[in-house]
């Protein structure tokens, strides 16, 4: 993680203020965890290697020695006061407040609304599941200063502004995405 920590972060796609003018508060996401891991699945190392067999011999000998770290995986408990933060730089856990609408009109609307119904509706943790590997494969071509990246994804506009943000010209990057599973 030590040796990506000079990375720097896409710029977010959320431009337009919140609530009272809040601002979107982005954390600094490492390319690799350092120092903690976040969530299952967080990136924690890259193997860089001459030829697929030492890539596989390097890989081998990653050792990580997890501790648990107080957690919270339900969004009300998380905005409560004391909860774990994920990010320091995200106090009590908010990072965008949103409004969209007119609440004045709505309020009256409920308040001249024959009947009211309340209720609770939680949306529980949804995500696609990949059937091809979440892996990347990137070469560098020295003689003509580009690069070829193979990735398992359907977001090579993202990828292209991924590079740039890092100094790296997209028009010299050669992005290859095969059998990707379904959009959803």
């Amino acid at each position: 993680g030590e040796d990506t920590a000079h990375f720097k972060n896409p710029g977010t796609l959320v431009a337009y203020p919140g609530r009272n003018g809040f601002k979107l508060l982005q954390p600094h996401r490492n390319v690799l965890a350092r120092d903690r891991v976040r969530y299952v699945g967080e990136e924690i190392a890259i193997v860089v290697a001459q030829t697929p067999s030492g890539a596989l011999d390097a890989v081998e000998k990653i050792e990580i020695d997890y501790n648990d770290l107080p957690a919270v995986a339900d969004a009300e408990a998380a905005l409560k006061p004391g909860a774990p933060q994920l990010y320091p730089e995200i106090p009590g856990n908010l990072c965008f407040d949103f409004d969209y609408g007119d609440e004045a009109k709505v309020d009256e609307a409920f308040k001249a609304a024959a009947h009211v119904t309340k209720l609770q509706l939680e949306s529980q943790r949804v995500s696609g599941n990949p059937m091809e590997p979440k892996a990347c494969l990137a070469t560098y071509d020295a003689a003509r200063d580009s690069y070829e990246v193979w990735s398992s994804s359907q977001g090579i506009t993202m990828m292209k502004g991924g590079f740039a943000s890092y100094g790296i010209d997209p028009a010299k990057v050669r992005f290859v995405a095969q059998d990707v599973g379904g959009g959803f």
